[in-house]
């Protein structure tokens, strides 16, 4: 893949900024995965850093750095914190919404966990479109983390439904 401009370095807060309760609810996140997501998010030195975003016309990825300082993990689970897989669509989502504005998601389709995630981390969010949907996995140096399909479809123009 080759970046579409030089490279673009974001923090965590930056990145979901392309990210919003409305989508979220549109794409059936629960109260609790959306408070966990802000909790886990919130802008702080130890947060995940979006270290590069790279755009092409039919794919996109992210490279996330994961500290061990994370306040998800304190929670999930005590004694051996893993990445919540959550967090792992969520970014997804971001990334998505970030690259193609228009999509909405309609269902995701095929979702598989394969590893966990142990912090520090270092993941690839990548994403891939083709007839409407688009195929997404979560890479570690060790592996595929997860990997899903996401359903998507237009966004009607506001104040339609």
């Amino acid at each position: 893949m080759t970046s579409a401009a030089p490279q673009v370095l974001l923090t965590h807060s930056e990145a979901a900024a392309c990210f919003d309760q409305q989508r979220c609810e549109a794409f059936a996140c629960t109260a609790t995965a959306w408070s966990h997501l802000h909790r886990a998010t919130a802008p702080q030195a130890s947060g995940p850093r979006w270290l590069d975003c790279e755009f092409e016309a039919d794919a996109a990825s992210a490279l996330i750095a994961v500290p061990s300082e994370l306040p998800c993990f304190a929670g999930h689970f005590p004694g051996r914190p893993l990445l919540p897989g959550v967090l792992q669509l969520v970014w997804a989502r971001a990334l998505l919404h970030c690259w193609q504005p228009d999509a909405a998601v309609g269902t995701i389709r095929q979702l598989k966990f394969r590893q966990p995630v142990e912090p520090p981390a270092v993941l690839r969010v990548v994403l891939h479109r083709s007839a409407g949907k688009i195929a997404a996995r979560v890479e570690h140096p060790a592996g595929t983390v997860a990997d899903w399909v996401f359903v998507t479809e237009p966004l009607a123009p506001a104040g339609t439904a």
